[in-house]
């Protein structure tokens, strides 16, 4: 087993994401980088000790790679912030790295210019491994015991691969049915006004795409695998029939507006053009999770 010893915060928090990372096989929270030979968490705590708040952690590289739990280390709290943790400030609460080899700094520098590149300012030190010390039993699994989440760490990807979305409407404009408004994981991404649109930097992962028509209950939903690179996705009219019928009776609605018919036929006008209309609402009704045709190339 290969261990790793970072310091981002509360060490309460950072355990509390560390154990439920798959390869992890074993954490202990502590004390690292200070003057003072087994100090307590009351010393600590005082900042005039210059220790940090650190996390041993322990885990199978042939599961999980050095990089991917530096890269973890980073995803579980806020690397530039420059005075502490969240709410909790003080020296003992600063990011830091602490490699225990050469080839672990190296990997350390590395995914640290890694954030650079991608604009961000990160506060992190990275120091040479010193004496861990184990701090006091009660603070071990502080949060699991509890039953509480952390308050200052929360995960967020900034690691994942990215790809690119091309949408492609192939509809009618028959039955009134664009724009489009298209939702991720029902979220609103924007509305389609174009026959194509591309939305870049889309984390890499499973979603669920909804197309939806200008009309409420004619949509699509549909789960997508966005892959690293160009994804590109289409969709069409299922049925166009109902949608010629629906534009017919518009048109002789807009007609009947225009032209007097006697009583009699003016009826059975009336009859036939409803009719088309609530059969036609009845069947968009019922096929409204069906209506396009979504499908990703």
């Amino acid at each position: 087993m290969t261990k790793a010893y970072f310091a981002g915060g509360c060490f309460w928090g950072m355990e509390y994401y560390f154990m439920k990372l798959r390869g992890v096989t074993k954490t202990t929270v502590g004390f690292m980088g200070g003057n003072l030979e087994n100090p307590s968490y009351k010393q600590v705590k005082t900042g005039t000790t210059g220790h940090l708040e650190t996390i041993e952690v322990e885990f199978d590289e042939a599961v999980l790679p050095y990089v991917s739990v530096v890269r973890f280390f980073f995803e579980i709290h806020d690397f530039e912030q420059t005075d502490g943790q969240g709410i909790d400030i003080g020296s003992q609460y600063l990011s830091a790295i602490f490699f225990t080899d050469e080839r672990q700094r190296d990997v350390a520098v590395s995914v640290f210019n890694e954030l650079l590149q991608m604009g961000y300012k990160p506060a992190t030190q990275i120091r040479p491994a010193e004496t861990f010390y184990r701090a006091e039993d009660y603070h071990q699994k502080y949060l699991e015991i509890k039953g509480e989440e952390p308050e200052c760490h929360v995960y967020r990807p900034i690691f994942r691969p990215m790809g690119t979305l091309t949408l492609k409407d192939k509809t009618s404009k028959m039955g009134m049915t664009l724009p489009h408004k298209i939702y991720f994981n029902d979220r609103l991404l924007g509305i389609m006004q174009k026959k194509e649109i591309e939305v870049k930097d889309i984390p890499v992962g499973k979603y669920k795409l909804k197309i939806q028509s200008m009309f409420p209950f004619i949509f699509s939903e549909q789960d997508i695998d966005i892959k690293k690179g160009q994804n590109t996705v289409t969709f069409s009219d299922r049925e166009k029939f109902w949608d010629i019928l629906f534009t017919i009776d518009l048109i002789l609605m807009v007609v009947h507006w225009f032209v007097h018919l006697p009583d009699n036929i003016d009826l059975i006008y009336k009859v036939v053009t409803n009719g088309y209309f609530i059969l036609w609402l009845v069947y968009e009704f019922i096929i409204r999770k069906r209506y396009f045709r979504i499908s990703k190339e």
